[in-house]
């Protein structure tokens, strides 16, 4: 953990102490540990064995909206049930959860905070800069829906787990979702019954999550603004399409906050909520350094039905290394690879001529498994607070709603999810839009740019697949693999007379791709062709890694996510008679085609390269000829001199 994350830590723990002194009695019974079941054992027996030794920390099951509803057996949503949280866990009682046979995982909870920061606030109209609504072409997109006409009547929903909204703000009140199953019959609104059954009494407009299960209510008013800001964005957005013959575009209101904080049990919880009951889209305008289990357990399952956005957060971070920085940090759950991860643009540009805002964590490589996937408007934003106010906020928080909005207006187009499931609507809104010139490195010299939301580009565009390398494998051929990745490892460098097999994992942007052929071919240092290897098969169709955007040719990994090996690898052999060392060259030409266009029948044709150094045999090898040819030929120099 690097010096920023331990200060972020050290705030976040601060801010829950005060927290918690102030509220100590209900402090006492919050979960302090999260754990997983392996599959097909049962809670009863270890909780009864634990909570005779720790008899205040028996495990209560989580993720109730997946227990309450009928989850299709095998799906990630069925996987929730195997959760549960633990209350009053000292470290003698975690460590006897984390050692029992029959727990898969162990965590405990984890922190986030809301991104944004005020910036100005004033009751003229006119003062009131609504720049962002002709950034992301939003009216365009309203002209082609009015021209063109809409696909769907039903309304798409789109979930704001936040700090609550004031849902009877006159500019988000029209927009708000009603829960049917507490206002479809006459007399069943606020008659203080849970009238549908999903636990929460008089959820009309949502819930409240945050803190101990006894708090937890059906009302998600916002006491604290956030959240209101966050919905005011979307609201904005509905009202100036609703007039184009588009179907409606709802908020759902679920408040996961105490005290500007977020637990990742209370995240998982809200986002349970949010798919339960029809979310099409989840915003999250919030983060932090740790990842989760629980909470990206709850979002993928999620995303079996809903297309998830979230904040990239506002530490002006880099998520990976390699862009000329030593500080790279992470956010979550932005940083998922199944959430579309949204940095902040402004209006203006720098002096450098990028529009990425100072302030914004920023992605540093494109098409991998930690991306922060897109810009969108996120500095001087004017929306609504609570009490009828308005403000001019900056921050991510602001830029994530933007993108959310956009990807209901997709889903609004393409409303079969069968057909259209999440990952096309993710890729029409993310890689359809212009690019952007978004940050200058510090060299001076090498420019990071960013696809900018564009809400009619997401309607028209058809992107084409992209497909990058995450990484290639080089082993000693072998007929059958091991259980782990140590009794494999991979070859750092080659030898001549090995046999060698190769696996690649390919990022593949929203599983956009299909149908993805590969063929290898290699050249040496002076790009010439080789003669002295011998491919066995070097060509392969590979299949998609399941809960991730890659594809591999078959590779198979440990329950430590080491890459144990390929069940369909590339094989060549290399000749026995190489003298020096060489580098040689992979070339994998790629072939693919696209998932989601139907009528598009257009194959994708794209190249990608990497390498590794061939040695020559070791002397002691008899099979390296070179080296015996050359000891024969310094005997014979030798007598000669003799004579």
């Amino acid at each position: 953990m690097n010096a920023i994350s331990r200060l972020h830590t050290v705030i976040l723990t601060i801010i829950l102490s005060l927290v918690s002194l102030s509220a100590s009695a209900s402090a006492a019974n919050q979960p302090t540990l999260l754990i997983k079941l392996k599959s097909g054992h049962s809670i009863a027996q270890l909780d009864q064995q634990l909570s005779s030794k720790y008899l205040d920390s028996s495990a209560k099951p989580m993720f109730k909206q997946a227990r309450l509803r009928h989850a299709k057996p095998g799906s990630k949503t069925a996987q929730l049930k195997r959760w549960y949280s633990v209350s009053n866990c000292d470290q003698a009682c975690i460590e006897q959860w984390r050692s029992n046979p029959s727990v898969e995982w162990v965590e405990t909870p984890v922190y986030r905070t809301l991104d944004s920061t005020s910036s100005n606030t004033s009751s003229d109209e006119q003062s009131k800069d609504r720049w962002h609504i002709d950034a992301i072409k939003l009216r365009q997109a309203r002209d082609w829906l009015t021209q063109n006409g809409a696909n769907n009547d039903q309304p798409i929903v789109i979930a704001v787990i936040d700090s609550g909204v004031d849902y009877s703000h006159s500019k988000i009140a029209p927009y708000m979702w009603r829960n049917p199953g507490e206002t479809a019959v006459a007399g069943y609104e606020n008659d203080g019954i849970d009238n549908d059954g999903n636990g929460f009494v008089d959820d009309v407009y949502g819930a409240s999550v945050a803190g101990l299960i006894a708090d937890h209510s059906g009302d998600p008013m916002d006491s604290q603004g956030h959240g209101t800001h966050v919905a005011g964005i979307i609201a904005e957005q509905i009202a100036l399409l609703k007039d184009s013959g588009i179907g409606p575009i709802r908020i759902m209101a679920i408040n996961a906050t105490k005290a500007g904080i977020l637990s990742s049990v209370d995240i998982a919880e809200a986002v349970d909520y949010a798919r339960a009951n029809g979310a099409d889209i989840i915003n999250m305008s919030f983060g932090g350094l740790e990842p989760s289990q629980a909470e990206r357990e709850a979002i993928e399952a999620a995303y079996e039905s809903a297309v998830l956005v979230a904040s990239a957060g506002n530490n002006g971070r880099v998520n990976a290394a390699g862009c000329q920085v030593q500080a790279v940090q992470k956010y979550y759950p932005a940083a998922y690879p199944f959430v579309i991860g949204v940095m902040s643009s402004q209006k203006d540009p720098n002096p450098s001529g990028t529009y990425l805002y100072k302030g914004s964590n920023w992605d540093c490589n494109p098409f991998d498994d930690v991306e922060y996937s897109i810009m969108a408007p996120g500095v001087a934003i004017w929306s609504t607070l609570p009490g009828e106010r308005e403000a001019s906020w900056n921050g991510t928080s602001m830029a994530s709603p933007m993108v959310a909005g956009v990807a209901a207006l997709v889903r609004q187009q393409y409303p079969d999810k069968q057909e259209y499931p999440s990952r096309f609507v993710v890729n029409q809104v993310i890689n359809s839009g212009p690019v952007l010139p978004a940050k200058l490195l510090s060299d001076a010299t090498t420019l990071i740019e960013y696809r900018q939301l564009d809400a009619h580009a997401a309607l028209t565009a058809s992107p084409q697949p992209v497909l990058s390398l995450d990484s290639h494998y080089f082993w000693k051929s072998r007929t059958d693999l091991p259980n782990d990745a140590a009794s494999n490892p991979p070859l750092s460098s080659l030898t001549a007379g090995q046999s060698v097999d190769i696996g690649l994992l390919l990022n593949n942007l929203n599983g956009q791709a299909n149908d993805i052929k590969v063929t290898l071919t290699a050249v040496d240092d002076r790009n010439q062709a080789v003669g002295w290897i011998r491919w066995q098969q070097n060509q392969q169709v590979l299949t998609s890694r399941d809960g991730h955007f890659q594809a591999s040719n078959g590779l198979r990994f440990d329950a430590s996510n080491g890459v144990i090996g390929s069940e369909q690898p590339f094989r060549f052999s290399i000749a026995d008679t190489i003298d020096s060392a060489t580098t040689l060259t992979f070339i994998a030409s790629i072939d693919a085609g696209n998932q989601f266009d139907p009528n598009n029948q257009y194959r994708y044709p794209s190249q990608l390269t990497f390498r590794v150094t061939v040695k020559p045999a070791p002397h002691s090898n008899e099979s390296g000829g070179a080296f015996w040819w050359s000891t024969l030929a310094l005997l014979l120099m030798r007598l000669y001199r003799r004579r």
